[in-house]
């Protein structure tokens, strides 16, 4: 009995390793199944799943999903993007707010490549300004001991192995935008 306060966090940490190491290894592991689907679903899905945390937290969802072509790529490394994305966000916004998660095609004038766009802005707290060049390394959190600075590292490696990219834009004290686009051809 005196030492169960030990065991317990012994135990936390265990699992917290195992799942960062889960993470890790999903992401590098190319057994996920690759074919095209429709990202808008898994928008939906992914918010259906944090939709009672996030009203637990007294934050609103504005989604507005655009007609979208089929998307070729692994469905499920498309949903660890959007969770660890929508958790970052509910995470900055301790005191409720907004998340506005948007997606669009965006045609090529050549029209047959373009590219399909998933924008996701918070009301949060944001992140500071000296740590925006880093925030997608390795154990970089702006959680301090609640994170484990691996959610944006892994969000980076999924989309760059779709050929996309990330662009970001914070304020302090106003917020995050995150801007993932992924090129397509018709």
């Amino acid at each position: 009995p005196p030492a169960e306060p030990v065991y317990d966090i012994l135990k936390s940490e265990t699992e917290r390793v195992t799942r960062i190491v889960r993470q890790m290894l999903g992401l590098y592991r190319n057994t996920d199944q690759v074919g095209a689907f429709d990202l808008n679903s898994v928008v939906d899905d992914t918010l259906t799943l944090f939709a009672r945390q996030l009203s637990t937290a007294s934050i609103t969802v504005e989604k507005h999903l655009g007609k979208l072509p089929p998307i070729v790529g692994s469905a499920d490394q498309f949903r660890q993007v959007l969770s660890n994305l929508v958790v970052n966000a509910r995470d900055s916004m301790a005191k409720g707010g907004r998340l506005a998660v948007r997606t669009r095609h965006v045609r090529a004038t050549d029209g047959v490549h373009g590219s399909v766009n998933i924008l996701l802005a918070d009301t949060g707290c944001g992140i500071p300004a000296d740590m925006l060049q880093s925030i997608f390394e390795p154990f970089v959190s702006t959680k301090g001991e609640k994170g484990t600075g691996l959610g944006l590292w892994i969000v980076k490696g999924i989309v760059e192995n779709h050929s996309g990219g990330i662009r970001v834009r914070s304020r302090q004290g106003r917020g995050t935008v995150f801007k993932l686009s992924f090129p397509i051809v018709r």
